[in-house]
C-alpha cells in the first residue's frame, strides 16, 4: 500500500488545506483490524519522517491527521491516523447547495434566527475635553454614521 505524506499548514477547519513537501512511501502494510476512519499502518522507519503530519492514502482516496508515530523496533514505526472529513470530501463539500441559517455576509429575513446581533464594527472612544461631573441636569448622547470611520488623529 502506498502513503503520501505532507506538512498540512491549515487550521482544521478549512476544507482546501495548505500542504508542503510531499514524501512518498511504499510497501506501508496495514494492521488488522483497521478502519477507514482511523487506520494504523506499518512503515520502515525512515529518517525525517517525523516532520509530517498529514498524509494522503489513495487505497481509500482519503485524506488523515497523524495522531502518532511510534517507533516499534528501531527498523519499523506505527503510524496511527485519522480521517479529515474535511478535506477527503471538499469537492462534495463545495457543490452542495445550501441555504444557511446564519453567515457574516449576508442572510436570509425569512429564516429565522434568534441569537444576539454581533456588531463587527470596530468601536472608537474619545475623552471629552470637559468632565461630565462638574454638570448638573440631564445629558443627551447623540451619534450620527455608521461607526465604520475611524475618528480623525486616531
Amino acid at each position: 500500500m502506498d502513503i503520501k505524506f505532507y506538512q498540512n499548514l491549515s487550521d482544521k477547519r478549512v476544507i482546501d488545506k495548505r500542504l508542503n513537501i510531499e514524501y512518498s512511501l511504499s510497501g506501508c502494510e496495514l494492521i488488522e483490524p483497521s478502519s477507514a476512519i482511523n487506520p494504523e499502518f506499518i512503515i520502515s522507519r525512515t529518517p525525517g519522517l517525523y516532520q509530517y503530519n498529514y498524509v494522503y492514502i489513495p487505497y481509500f482516496s482519503r485524506y488523515y491527521y497523524i495522531t502518532d508515530m511510534v517507533d516499534i523496533d528501531g527498523q519499523r514505526m506505527q503510524i496511527k491516523c485519522h480521517v479529515d472529513v474535511l478535506m477527503s470530501f471538499k469537492d462534495q463539500i463545495k457543490a452542495c447547495k445550501v441555504n444557511s441559517r446564519t453567515n457574516e455576509n449576508n442572510y436570509d429575513m425569512y429564516l429565522p434566527d434568534d441569537r444576539a446581533v454581533e456588531s463587527r464594527y470596530i468601536r472608537y472612544s474619545k475623552e471629552f475635553p470637559v468632565s461630565f461631573s462638574s454638570f448638573r441636569g440631564s445629558y443627551i448622547l447623540i451619534t450620527v454614521g455608521n461607526g465604520a470611520l475611524p475618528l480623525q488623529g486616531e
